[in-house]
């Protein structure tokens, strides 16, 4: 983060997000919903292969691989909602730096590549603080 102060700007303070926080709020709204469009994905996959493969009439028609071929997005899609978002999601906090320094605040990412985040204390209209028991928290620059 150094590498990114100005001329005479002094660091305050940095941090992480917190990697143990696993769920939020709307987690108990997506999972259920992902939870139920990767069953039906799979299972509309499973029973299509099931009827191609098991099914003595239908083999030798190409035009029948198109049904699989056609579920396998939604299995995809299915697949990334139930597990893969919680992996991207902790890819990113690994990778996400905060700073707050005598003039800006600072939100670093390094993704696939850097990306820096800066706003000068003095233009932020409102800083929010909300935190839980536990002193897990949220930290928002907005009215």
């Amino acid at each position: 983060m150094k590498d990114y102060l100005l001329k005479d700007e002094k660091m305050g303070w940095t941090g992480q997000p917190d990697t143990s926080v696993r769920f939020v709020f709307a987690d108990f709204f997506v999972v259920p919903f992902s939870i139920m469009w990767g069953g039906f994905a799979i299972f509309w996959e499973s029973m299509v292969f099931v009827n191609i493969v098991l099914s003595t009439r239908m083999q030798g028609s190409p035009e029948l691989w198109v049904f699989p071929i056609f579920g396998i997005p939604f299995v995809l899609v299915g697949l990334y909602m139930i597990v893969g978002r919680f992996i991207l999601k902790d890819f990113r906090k690994k990778r996400t730096y905060y700073a707050i320094t005598n003039r800006r605040v600072l939100a670093l990412t390094d993704l696939w590549g850097k990306h820096l985040g800066a706003a000068y204390i003095n233009s932020v209209p409102a800083i929010n603080l909300s935190l839980r028991c536990d002193r897990i928290g949220k930290v928002s620059f907005d009215n």
